[in-house]
């Protein structure tokens, strides 16, 4: 999945390029963005990721990961 980003445990932020239902149930826990839109936020928050990287791991990085809030 592209341009995730993990915020509990196995839940996370990601693009889905498989379907337009944005706004509806559609998944078992993650958060379903648009890939243009999950892309920005990936480029968005903290940590930055070096030149080249596609993903990253808090703690394997140094560094703490961005805190997020999921509201209804």
């Amino acid at each position: 999945m592209p341009w995730t980003q993990y915020f509990s445990n196995s839940v996370a932020l990601h693009g889905a390029f498989w379907h337009g239902g944005f706004g509806l149930v559609r998944s078992h826990g993650c958060v379903n963005l648009s890939p243009a839109d999950a892309r920005w936020l990936f480029g968005f928050t903290e940590p930055k990721l070096p030149e080249g990287w596609a993903a990253g791991m808090p703690g394997v990085m140094g560094s703490e990961p961005s805190a997020i809030v999921v509201t209804e």
